[in-house]
């Protein structure tokens, strides 16, 4: 799991500095029902949370 929020978040800095037709991927692997998916909603939530804290909606 951290391998993967490492590898996200390292993502997405790079790609707010590159051009929109050029951003960076990331390719999760592995077989059926290994929670490919579950863990990267898990990511995503944590960077969710994380860019709220930063940046709280406007009151």
């Amino acid at each position: 799991m951290e391998n993967l929020t490492t590898s996200v978040r390292t993502l997405m800095i790079l790609g707010r500095h590159q051009l929109p037709t050029a951003r960076p991927s990331l390719i999760v692997s592995g077989p059926a029902a290994a929670g490919k998916t579950t863990a990267l909603l898990h990511v995503e939530r944590a960077c969710q949370l994380t860019h709220t804290q930063q940046h709280p909606p406007p009151a």
